[in-house]
């Protein structure tokens, strides 16, 4: 009986164990940088990862965010004045930026997903 109590524990903890585990993003650059600066004056700027991205998130901050899932081939994300093509086909992240006519720079991170792969792009703005 007591040999018996103990299989069941274990077996309990094992499902909780994997119960927990599941749906939890590991973070993974997936071949795209982890920052990017880009000229006051605007402009755009693109980078070639090694997976697809599905979805795409732009925040100032946490719980601060715009959220945009890639439907088509191509989705457009816009926060503020950055804005970010996401190409999974092409496996491209394209971020285009308006100009920063204040003296500071400027920040905006883009987070990207890719099944439970998830990656953080800090994106910086010089400022004039």
């Amino acid at each position: 009986m007591r040999n018996h109590s103990i299989v069941t524990i274990i077996a309990e903890l094992i499902v909780l164990v994997l119960i927990s585990s599941c749906g939890r993003f590991t973070e993974d650059s997936m071949g795209y940088p982890e920052s990017i600066t880009l000229p006051a004056d605007g402009g755009e700027f693109t980078t070639t990862g090694e997976e697809p991205l599905f979805t795409v998130y732009i925040e100032k901050r946490e719980n601060d965010k715009e959220f945009y899932e890639v439907r088509d081939p191509i989705c457009t994300a816009k926060y503020l004045w950055l804005t970010v093509k996401a190409d999974r086909v092409k496996r491209q992240l394209t971020f285009i930026c308006e100009p920063n006519e204040s003296t500071k720079s400027r920040k905006l991170f883009v987070d990207g997903a890719c099944g439970y792969t998830r990656n953080r792009i800090a994106v910086t703005q010089e400022g004039k």
